[in-house]
């Protein structure tokens, strides 16, 4: 590594520079094309500085002093070299820098210039983000940073430097993860939302690494049901304690109509035209105009176009106490699920597989049923790509094979 040392320009420093005409030290690290500027922390009148030599001009004690400090900070920076040459570590801006910082001024170390790797970068997109992403969005990354403490302190702390997140450190991160009993979607979350950190520091030029853009995302298919239009005609008719009615009906609602609950619960009477609605999407800022069915409008009528508002806890606490009454959502359910590195079988009624979501599953799936072309449903649902619609939509094996065989039977032959 060469190290050059020169005089930063005066009319860039502070005030007391200025008057006093002295100037920081600064030291250029070089290596491998690459060039790295910190300050000295020395300053020194520019009549009692050697250009040429690169050191203080002078006698005493206090010029051999600092002399000798510009003559260690050159040894110190090649032991620096050597020993990220020697471990196999990447000699990234980043990491020289931080090593060179902890080596010369270690007791100032933890005030220098910020160095990033992935968990401090974290941490300041957390803090710049809070107001900007969506809350669900954010709490996804906030549960990283529990983890990315828990496998620095069995990895070390290089396993969070930028350079080190490539191919070996993903299988590292997701046995890590398997091993903590975490499912495949979830482990698939936090792979994408590390890459999405790493594309962003790359942005900011804070490292050179793209290995990671090689990350494959895991994930299974979740048990999410929908309800036959049979079921959702029963939940409507079936009779209920008064406290239970409103989340009757707004669920109804939504399913008839494939709003997300958010913006069921945020329809204002100036959404109702007549046989439409038309809203703005609060996930997606989507402009859509949703036509509503007989019961749609009954339901919306009966409540002056001012749908009901729910908690989302309460709602899906009682939306599955009301599927609980309907008896042909008492049957089983079988379905396997991925924790840890174990295949699990689960057994659980239908009805308290009922969430939020099932209403506008429910809404695609049977619109795709009775043949509405994909199209108009997505138009509706307001899916911007078929790969996003088709995980909506919920046939079961059976009732695939169920529909071809109707469709055999009008065959001629």
């Amino acid at each position: 590594m060469h190290v050059n040392f020169f005089l930063r320009d005066i009319s860039k420093e502070g005030a007391y520079s200025k008057k006093s005409k002295e100037h920081l030290v600064h030291a250029y690290f070089t290596y491998h094309g690459q060039r790295i500027r910190l300050s000295t922390k020395l300053r020194v009148n520019k009549n009692d500085w050697n250009e040429k030599r690169e050191e203080f001009r002078g006698f005493g004690d206090d010029v051999a002093m600092k002399n000798a400090t510009l003559k260690k900070i050159r040894q110190k920076a090649d032991g620096v070299y050597n020993t990220l040459m020697s471990k196999g570590i990447p000699l990234t801006a980043n990491n020289v820098k931080k090593e060179i910082l902890k080596e010369i001024f270690p007791e100032k170390y933890v005030k220098a210039e910020k160095v990033y790797n992935l968990f401090n970068f974290l941490e300041w997109y957390i803090k710049e983000n809070s107001n900007n992403v969506k809350l669900g969005t954010m709490k996804a990354y906030m549960q990283l940073i529990p983890l990315l403490k828990d496998i620095s302190k069995k990895e070390g702390d290089l396993f969070l430097e930028f350079e080190q997140v490539t191919n070996p450190w993903e299988s590292a991160f997701k046995t890590f993860l398997i091993n903590k009993g975490h499912g495949k979607n979830t482990i698939g979350r936090h792979i994408k939302n590390i890459k999405s950190l790493m594309t962003l520091a790359y942005k900011k030029k804070l490292h050179t690494n793209t290995e990671y853009r090689e990350f494959k995302k895991t994930s299974e298919e979740t048990k999410a049901i929908y309800l036959t239009e049979e079921e959702i005609l029963s939940i409507y008719n079936t009779d209920l304690p008064s406290h239970l009615v409103e989340a009757r009906d707004v669920f109804v609602f939504s399913c008839l109509t494939g709003l997300r609950f958010s913006d069921t619960i945020a329809l204002r009477k100036y959404n109702w035209k007549g046989d439409f609605l038309e809203i703005t999407t609060i996930k997606t800022e989507d402009a859509l105009k949703i036509p509503l069915r007989k019961t749609a409008k009954i339901i919306l009528e009966k409540y002056k176009g001012q749908i009901p508002y729910f908690y989302n806890q309460k709602y899906n606490r009682q939306i599955k106490e009301i599927c609980s009454k309907v008896d042909s959502l008492k049957v089983d359910e079988t379905y396997t699920i991925t924790k840890g590195s174990k295949r699990k079988e689960i057994v659980i009624k239908k009805y308290k597989l009922v969430q939020s979501h099932t209403a506008r599953r429910s809404f695609a799936t049977n619109e795709y049923k009775r043949g509405t072309k994909t199209a108009i449903i997505m138009a509706v649902t307001g899916h911007k790509s078929e790969r996003d619609f088709w995980t909506y939509i919920r046939l079961k094996q059976t009732e695939k094979a169920e529909d071809l065989f109707e469709d055999f039977q009008k065959r001629d032959f």
